[in-house]
C-alpha cells in the first residue's frame, strides 16, 4: 500500500514545510521520505518500482562515504522495524499541516536512538 502510494505523490511537496530534512528547492515527498529513513535507519536507501498492476519497495544498504551500496532487496529480506516506520514516516510528511497522525506501538522494532528521532 505505501508503495502505491509512494508512487503515486512521489513528486508532490511535504505538506509542513518544518518537517523537510532537506532544505531547498527540492521538497518532493519522496526525497524527504529517504532523507527522514536515512536518520531513523541509517544506511538503508528505498527504491519504488511501478509495475504494469502493481508496486514494490526495494532496499539497500549503504557501505559507507564513496562506495557502491549493496544490490536491491525485497522487503521481506529486512528488519520489521524499517518496514514499520516507513509508513509513519510516509503519513507525517503528506499529512495537512495541522492535521493528526495516530501510531500504535511507536517504539515497536526501533532502536531507541530511532524512536528518538521519530518522535
Amino acid at each position: 500500500m505505501v508503495a502505491h502510494y509512494l508512487d503515486y505523490f512521489r513528486y508532490e511537496p511535504v505538506s509542513d514545510k518544518s518537517l523537510t530534512k532537506v532544505k531547498g528547492d527540492d521538497q518532493a515527498l519522496i526525497i524527504q521520505v529517504k532523507e527522514w529513513l536515512q536518520e531513523i535507519s541509517p544506511d538503508i536507501n528505498i527504491h519504488v518500482e511501478s509495475y504494469e498492476d502493481s508496486y514494490k519497495i526495494n532496499y539497500s544498504y549503504s557501505r559507507g562515504k564513496g562506495t557502491p551500496p549493496t544490490d536491491l532487496f525485497r522487503a521481506v529480506n529486512i528488519g520489521f522495524g524499517v518496514s514499520y516506520v516507513l509508513p509513519i514516516i510516509v503519513a507525517a510528511l503528506h499529512v495537512k499541516k495541522g492535521g493528526l497522525v495516530l501510531i500504535e506501538n511507536p517504539e515497536s522494532h526501533i532502536h531507541p536512538s530511532g524512536q528518538a528521532k521519530l518522535m
